[in-house]
């Protein structure tokens, strides 16, 4: 399917669908192995600026797995992705345009978690124990360019309403990411690595990224526009004239705009 992307193949839905973004990405982690996932789990960080350590060993991915919890934290939660090992288990939610929900029915009676980091919080918990892992965490996967801090604390509130964990325990299990720290993670890699196929991947993967403004912001560049052409008022005819633009290097969250362009001066 990213080589339908790539030719512009996709339906409108396809090209913003947040599961289809999802699993192009973990996908490509699980078939290139090595210390990608790892690399791109390491950036993500609590609302105190702590990044995640993890060193994980044969991880198995585990794709919008149904984990039941049936107690007051709610029936259960179906996270886009589960990560887990002997040593950590990873519950990602992964967002595109949307927020987090933060609805659940109640069928039980309970008084319900309804916060769906919150839910999902409980289930992985609840997964570590079945599993026999040593820890658990949270990400909150998206596409903001900052850190969305009234989203994570309104987690980590609710939460704390239903556990008598201290908040700086929840906190340091409660994880942001955002999609665009991905894209230099590839480029180091391909940097250091020899395999050509692997490479190739990594370089649709790249591109799947770029198509979707989820490049890294690098600042701007001072570049040269195409002639343009201009009515002069003392003749008849039409001149060319160049003119210099910046040129801001990472795609707007709108996919339909490839470039913005701000004029700096005409020549």
């Amino acid at each position: 399917m990213i080589k339908a992307d790539i030719h512009n193949k996709l339906s409108i839905h396809e090209t913003i669908s947040e599961d289809f973004l999802t699993s192009t990405v973990f996908s490509i982690f699980d078939y290139i192995g090595g210390n990608l996932l790892e690399a791109f789990l390491q950036c993500a960080t609590t609302i105190n600026g702590k990044n995640l350590a993890c060193s994980l060993k044969n991880p198995s991915l585990i794709y919008w797995p149904w984990i039941s919890t049936e107690t007051k934290h709610g029936n259960g939660a179906e996270p886009d992705l589960v990560i887990e090992d002997s040593s950590l288990v990873v519950v990602i939610e992964a967002k595109n345009y949307a927020g987090k929900s933060s609805t659940n029915s109640d069928e039980t009676g309970y008084e319900v978690l309804r916060d769906q980091l919150g839910r999902e919080y409980f289930a992985g918990e609840k997964h570590a124990k079945n599993i026999k892992s040593k820890d658990f965490c949270v990400i909150y996967l998206t596409r903001d360019r900052r850190l969305p801090l009234l989203e994570l604390k309104e987690s980590i509130r609710t939460i704390r309403m239903f556990t008598n964990e201290n908040v700086v325990s929840i906190q340091n299990r409660i994880y942001w990411l955002n999609w665009q720290a991905l894209v230099p993670v590839i480029s180091d890699s391909i940097n250091r690595k020899s395999n050509s196929k692997q490479i190739i991947m990594l370089n649709d993967l790249k591109l799947f990224l770029e198509r979707r403004g989820l490049s890294s912001f690098n600042g701007f560049k001072n570049c040269l526009s195409v002639e343009v052409s201009y009515k002069d008022t003392n003749t008849l005819f039409y001149t060319k004239k160049k003119k210099y633009f910046w040129k801001f290097e990472f795609s707007p969250v709108d996919a339909s705009t490839e470039k913005i362009f701000f004029n700096k001066e005409s020549l």
